[in-house]
């Protein structure tokens, strides 16, 4: 009876098997698991974008945060939560490189716990105060601008750091110990990395024949603003390997200076210079005090006022020229005043573009 009973389920599993050509019993197993892992990981954005390794770098998360942060608390670590988007180059780039990177991903496993969100998903979520909404609708209230955003809470909800955009591995190495090591409780991220970071091939600011100069932001702003402008505060620092690529690369495109210098005057200031200035405001204070009131955390950074000095935008991450370019449309063409942000106009630029 054994014997018959093993021999006619032989049968129909061959008979199962025939009515799907190519896949037998062990096809259908490797399927399911795979079908598995997608639904359990729930991170998978789009097919661009490779899924986080949820034993390596991402904590499974219910996306209830403020039981995520708790939880983080209790195995004395931080709540690092990183927003992503479909078809985005920069989040590719992030999981493709950095995520992947051993050291990187070994400070993450010891120190952080990782949860990533879709700033375009629908799926409810808890925020760590325990309001519930959708993920772009936290996406949105946390004013995500670019992706990734990587942000870092305390256990009470309190933001801690954010890491608004792509950084390249170094960098964001630097984000991960600056934060681990809780050297933002007395530092900013700016004397860290002046402290940490290799240094770069220029010792000293590199000049631009477009740059303002001048000790006067107020006078600055009114006489930008009598052409129809408004100001660009670029912000730098010495051995600043970011600076050295922005003056490199995207400053030595004609088209994007143009562009750049058409709607704006820009104004260049040391993060941690020493000279004297009158701010917009009428104050008289030092470069690396107008930085620190303009919480400015990264170098380059470039804050782009309009013509009553009320800022409009901010770039403060790595990009490369064309995607400066971009932005530069979104200013130059005065999308911003149009658009609730950034990623609005992006997304609405992408349906109008189709056929």
């Amino acid at each position: 009876m054994i014997a018959q009973d093993i021999d006619r389920d032989r049968r129909r599993e061959e008979r199962e098997s025939a009515r799907l050509p190519g896949f037998g019993p062990g096809m259908w197993l490797i399927l399911l698991a795979r079908i598995l892992v997608v639904c359990w990981s729930g991170m998978v954005l789009s097919e661009d974008v490779q899924a986080l390794d949820p034993v390596a770098v991402a904590k499974l998360s219910f996306l209830n945060l403020k039981q995520d942060a708790a939880e983080a608390a209790a195995a004395g670590k931080t709540l690092m939560v990183m927003f992503e988007q479909e078809h985005c180059s920069y989040c590719i780039e992030m999981r493709r490189v950095n995520l992947t990177d051993p050291e990187a991903a070994g400070i993450i496993r010891k120190h952080f716990d990782l949860v990533a969100l879709d700033i375009l998903g629908d799926r409810e979520m808890t925020t760590i105060s325990g309001t519930s909404m959708a993920e772009k609708q936290y996406a949105r209230a946390v004013k995500v601008q670019f992706t990734p955003m990587t942000v870092f809470f305390a256990p009470d909800g309190a933001e801690i750091f954010r890491m608004a955009g792509y950084y390249k591995p170094t960098t964001f190495k630097s984000v991960l110990r600056y934060v681990a090591e809780k050297h933002y409780r007395h530092e900013t991220f700016s004397e860290y990395q002046r402290r940490t970071a290799p240094d770069s091939s220029a010792e000293s600011l590199q000049d631009e024949p477009f740059f303002v100069a001048t000790n006067d932001l107020k006078d600055a702003l009114a006489k930008a603003a009598r052409r129809g402008k408004g100001l660009a505060l670029l912000f730098e620092r010495r051995r600043c390997p970011g600076c050295d690529e922005l003056h490199g690369q995207t400053f030595k495109d004609r088209r994007l200076v143009d562009t750049l210098t058409g709607t704006f005057d820009v104004v260049r200031l040391d993060i941690l210079g020493t000279r004297q200035m009158r701010h917009i405001d009428e104050a008289a204070i030092k470069e690396s005090r107008i930085a620190e009131d303009m919480d400015i955390r990264y170098s380059p950074t470039i804050v782009f006022l309009d013509q009553r000095g009320g800022e409009i935008f901010r770039l403060d991450s790595y990009r490369k020229p064309e995607h400066f370019g971009t932005v530069l449309r979104y200013l130059s063409t005065g999308a911003y005043l149009r658009h609730s942000s950034f990623q609005e106009w992006l997304r609405a630029e992408k349906l109008s573009a189709r056929p």
